[in-house]
């Protein structure tokens, strides 16, 4: 999967400056053909962006890459299960994909991509490989920043 994920807050602004500019100008042009040919380049801009996103829209339906639900199940609920199994108690769960786990994990969750950890994400752009290193012979230190639904 790409990266456009990290777009999205560039698309909203753009889409909301967008609709304050014609806002702007649908107001300082009082005369009807000027307003006309904005209403239609408007009208012919959306036509055109459904038409081209619909093949990419029915094969995404059709087909998803990644339901939301099988990450939910394999990354929170299995996580779990073995959690409770095993009589693990608040203990963490170090994931590179928080995807829907978040929403069903009673474990302290790492990203370890470094989106929501702010110490995986200095190492990594510190190019350290060990960002939880052992800080004694007694085992790795404790997560500063962790996300968990349990707050």
């Amino acid at each position: 999967m790409g990266l456009y994920r990290f777009a999205t807050p560039v698309w909203t602004l753009t889409i909301l400056a967008g609709a304050l500019a014609v806002a702007a100008l649908w107001d300082a042009e009082r005369r009807p053909r000027p307003r006309a040919l904005l209403a239609a380049g408007l009208a012919l801009g959306f036509v055109l962006s459904l038409t081209g996103q619909h093949p990419k829209n029915q094969d995404w339906l059709d087909e998803p890459a990644l339901s939301l639900c099988k990450v939910t199940h394999r990354f929170g609920g299995v996580f779990n299960g073995c959690a409770q199994r095993l009589a693990i108690h608040g203990r963490s769960v170090l994931l590179p994909d928080l995807g829907g786990t978040l929403l069903t994990s009673r474990l302290k969750v790492v990203d370890l991509a470094g989106l929501t950890d702010p110490v995986v994400a200095d190492a990594y752009a510190a190019h350290d490989p060990t960002p939880y290193a052992p800080t004694s012979s007694t085992g790795p230190g404790p997560p500063s920043s962790t996300a968990t639904m349990d707050g």
